[in-house]
Protein backbone atom coordinates (compact mmCIF):
# COMPACT_ATOMS: atom_id res chain seq x y z
CA UNK A 1 0.00 0.00 0.00
CA UNK A 2 0.90 3.13 -0.55
CA UNK A 3 1.18 6.66 1.52
CA UNK A 4 -0.40 8.08 -1.80
CA UNK A 5 -3.41 5.47 -2.00
CA UNK A 6 -3.56 5.80 2.12
CA UNK A 7 -3.96 9.65 1.63
CA UNK A 8 -6.94 10.05 -1.47
CA UNK A 9 -8.77 6.65 -0.32
CA UNK A 10 -8.99 8.93 3.64
CA UNK A 11 -9.82 11.77 1.38
CA UNK A 12 -12.42 10.24 -0.79
CA UNK A 13 -14.32 9.05 2.58
CA UNK A 14 -14.62 12.40 3.86
CA UNK A 15 -15.45 13.72 0.01
CA UNK A 16 -18.44 11.04 -0.05
CA UNK A 17 -18.91 8.78 3.36
CA UNK A 18 -21.67 6.41 1.59
CA UNK A 19 -19.43 6.03 -1.36
CA UNK A 20 -16.15 6.84 -1.58
CA UNK A 21 -14.98 4.37 -4.80
CA UNK A 22 -16.28 7.20 -7.45
CA UNK A 23 -14.10 9.99 -5.71
CA UNK A 24 -11.50 8.13 -5.32
CA UNK A 25 -11.65 6.82 -8.86
CA UNK A 26 -11.06 10.17 -10.37
CA UNK A 27 -8.16 10.61 -7.67
CA UNK A 28 -6.33 7.21 -9.21
CA UNK A 29 -7.25 8.61 -12.67
CA UNK A 30 -5.48 12.41 -12.48
CA UNK A 31 -2.56 13.14 -14.45
CA UNK A 32 0.58 11.66 -13.00
CA UNK A 33 -1.32 9.00 -10.88
CA UNK A 34 0.84 6.13 -9.58
CA UNK A 35 -2.82 5.18 -8.12
CA UNK A 36 -3.74 3.00 -11.43
CA UNK A 37 -4.57 -0.45 -10.27
CA UNK A 38 -4.79 -0.02 -6.81
CA UNK A 39 -7.80 -0.23 -4.51
CA UNK A 40 -9.86 2.10 -2.01
CA UNK A 41 -8.74 0.96 1.45
CA UNK A 42 -10.96 0.58 3.86
CA UNK A 43 -11.90 2.85 6.72
CA UNK A 44 -9.60 1.26 9.37
CA UNK A 45 -6.53 1.96 7.39
CA UNK A 46 -7.56 5.96 7.46
CA UNK A 47 -7.15 6.48 10.15
CA UNK A 48 -5.72 9.91 11.70
CA UNK A 49 -2.47 8.15 13.41
CA UNK A 50 -2.06 6.31 10.29
CA UNK A 51 -2.35 10.11 7.65
CA UNK A 52 0.06 11.30 10.67
CA UNK A 53 2.38 9.22 9.77
CA UNK A 54 1.53 9.44 5.79
CA UNK A 55 1.59 12.92 5.75
CA UNK A 56 5.20 12.84 7.61
CA UNK A 57 6.64 10.70 5.58
CA UNK A 58 5.11 13.12 2.56
CA UNK A 59 6.58 15.94 3.68
CA UNK A 60 10.43 14.73 2.55
CA UNK A 61 8.90 13.63 -0.74
CA UNK A 62 10.72 15.71 -4.05
CA UNK A 63 8.21 18.70 -5.19
CA UNK A 64 6.84 16.83 -8.10
CA UNK A 65 5.43 13.73 -6.15
CA UNK A 66 4.22 16.27 -3.93
CA UNK A 67 2.19 18.10 -7.13
CA UNK A 68 1.07 14.77 -7.73
CA UNK A 69 -0.57 13.85 -4.34
CA UNK A 70 -1.89 17.28 -4.35
CA UNK A 71 -3.62 16.90 -8.15
CA UNK A 72 -5.12 13.65 -7.22
CA UNK A 73 -6.24 14.90 -3.88
CA UNK A 74 -7.89 18.48 -5.86
CA UNK A 75 -9.70 15.20 -8.43
CA UNK A 76 -10.93 13.57 -5.55
CA UNK A 77 -12.36 17.08 -4.05
CA UNK A 78 -14.26 18.01 -7.38
CA UNK A 79 -15.03 14.27 -8.39
CA UNK A 80 -18.48 15.39 -8.14
CA UNK A 81 -18.39 18.77 -9.62
CA UNK A 82 -18.95 20.59 -6.53
CA UNK A 83 -16.39 21.74 -3.45
CA UNK A 84 -17.66 22.18 -0.25
CA UNK A 85 -16.03 24.45 2.38
CA UNK A 86 -14.80 21.45 4.29
CA UNK A 87 -13.50 19.63 1.04
CA UNK A 88 -12.02 23.29 0.38
CA UNK A 89 -10.54 23.86 3.79
CA UNK A 90 -8.77 19.57 3.76
CA UNK A 91 -7.12 20.26 0.58
CA UNK A 92 -5.87 24.06 1.36
CA UNK A 93 -4.15 22.65 4.65
CA UNK A 94 -2.85 19.40 2.33
CA UNK A 95 -1.25 22.05 0.30
CA UNK A 96 0.02 24.08 3.17
CA UNK A 97 1.32 20.85 5.13
CA UNK A 98 3.38 20.04 1.99
CA UNK A 99 4.06 23.25 0.56
CA UNK A 100 2.60 23.50 -2.79
CA UNK A 101 0.97 26.38 -4.81
CA UNK A 102 -2.76 25.39 -4.89
CA UNK A 103 -4.00 24.14 -7.89
CA UNK A 104 -6.28 25.29 -10.17
CA UNK A 105 -10.15 23.24 -9.44
CA UNK A 106 -12.14 22.06 -12.61
CA UNK A 107 -15.80 21.73 -12.06
CA UNK A 108 -17.89 19.87 -14.23
CA UNK A 109 -21.69 21.18 -13.91
CA UNK A 110 -23.19 18.32 -12.59
CA UNK A 111 -25.44 16.14 -15.47
CA UNK A 112 -28.76 16.82 -16.26
CA UNK A 113 -31.69 15.65 -14.99
CA UNK A 114 -34.39 14.79 -17.89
Amino acid sequence: MSIMQRLVSALARVVNDVDPSPAFASGARSPGSVLGGLALLPAGECAPPDLTRALDRLALATLPIKQHIVAAAAHVVCADGRVYLEEFELLRVLVALLDVPMPMLRLDPPPEDH
